[in-house]
């Protein structure tokens, strides 16, 4: 009895946390391009990704945020997460990130709780690198009418990335 004890508890901690159906893992993978970005420079341009289930209650709670780097970098990237369209923000591949101010701010369609940044660090025994971070955001769609949607900016420090998909990242979201 007691091996059976023992080989269930090993297998449930293998599994890892139990997830809700409701809970989404969200990969992004922008495409960047294979040349030197200049520091605070966007990496992709700004992403739409569908976060909630239905328009008619769009809101969740974000877990958690990775990133990482196919050929290894450990070049810190800072994330931004907007709960409704940030149309005063530039965020557009290899171009200067500037975050709309007054008198159109954009700052207040910033998720409370970012931005984060991250910074990679290299998986033993592998060539990618990777970041991530337990993220405790209660988000929900803003726009007019709801969407589905949230808006992501990766804004990178100078970093030249080895191919056009060499950054990756992903949100897990626990929808409501």
């Amino acid at each position: 009895m007691n091996r059976l004890l023992c080989g269930l508890a090993l297998a449930l901690a293998l599994a890892g946390p139990a997830r809700a159906s409701s809970d989404v893992d969200i990969a992004i993978v922008p495409t960047v391009q294979a040349s030197a970005y200049t520091a605070n420079y966007a990496l992709g341009a700004l992403q739409t990704i569908n976060a909630f289930r239905d328009n008619s209650a769009p809101s969740g709670i974000i877990d958690y945020l990775s990133v990482g780097w196919q050929s290894g970098l450990t070049t810190a990237v800072t994330v931004y997460v907007f709960d409704k369209y940030p149309a005063n923000t530039t965020c557009n591949d290899k171009a200067a990130f500037s975050l709309g101010t007054a008198p159109n701010s954009d700052v207040a369609k910033i998720v409370p709780g970012f931005p984060v940044t991250l910074t990679p660090a290299v998986l033993t025994g592998a060539t990618p690198s990777a970041a991530t971070q337990a993220v405790v955001a209660s988000v929900n769609n803003q726009d007019l009418p709801p969407t589905l949607q949230l808006y992501v900016c990766f804004v990178a420090a100078a970093v030249t990335p080895a191919s056009t998909s060499d950054f990756a990242a992903k949100i897990s979201i626990s929808r409501d």
